[in-house]
């Protein structure tokens, strides 16, 4: 996989934003929460652009920014395509109550489309994953090594969706106090 990044470069890389603190902070905890190893600059290789991580025994680029969607969606994928790896977009959002929550964006390279609006669900029983909304099925499991897709939601009702919600971003608090 590192030659793949290492090779010479063909395509001129896009140009990324650099994400405000807390986005790029977020994109550290997410990598935490995945529990992988982090290059955090990858673009010394030529085939990645400043601004966003790879994490290379999970095959997959972290970017990250505030601007609503579809902002990054097409240079996330030219780059992920251009190096055969998955990608997450890690973006701010502000819902119509005005609260301001976290939502990923992903594009698995097998799959060649992108799932936005994905929110981080962890379960009782530990295992974590990447949903849409509570009203609407599937979403992708998280393994150590990448992501599965699974075709029916792992909660039963909304009050199980709000705590997998809640329980996932109490870890993502808690690797950001032990960083």
């Amino acid at each position: 996989m590192s030659n793949l990044l290492n090779s010479v470069c063909h395509f001129a890389l896009p140009v990324f934003p650099e994400p405000s603190a807390s986005i790029h902070h977020r994109m550290l905890m997410l990598s935490g929460l995945l529990r992988g190893v982090v290059d955090l600059e990858p673009h010394r290789t030529g085939r990645v652009p400043r601004h966003v991580l790879w994490m290379p025994h999970r095959h997959l680029l972290l970017a990250g920014t505030r601007c609503p969607r579809p902002a990054m969606l097409n240079e996330a994928a030219d780059t992920a395509a251009n190096v055969g790896l998955d990608i997450i977009i890690v973006r701010d959002e502000i819902d119509q109550s005005f609260d301001l929550h976290t939502s990923f964006d992903i594009r698995m390279e097998d799959e060649k489309r992108w799932r936005c609006g994905y929110y981080l669900w962890l379960g009782e029983d530990e295992r974590l994953y990447l949903l849409p909304d509570e009203h609407r099925p599937g979403g992708l499991r998280v393994l150590p090594l990448g992501f599965v897709v699974v075709d029916r939601t792992p909660y039963a009702n909304p009050t199980d969706w709000d705590e997998g919600l809640k329980r996932a971003n109490a870890q993502l608090n808690r690797l950001a106090w032990e960083r």
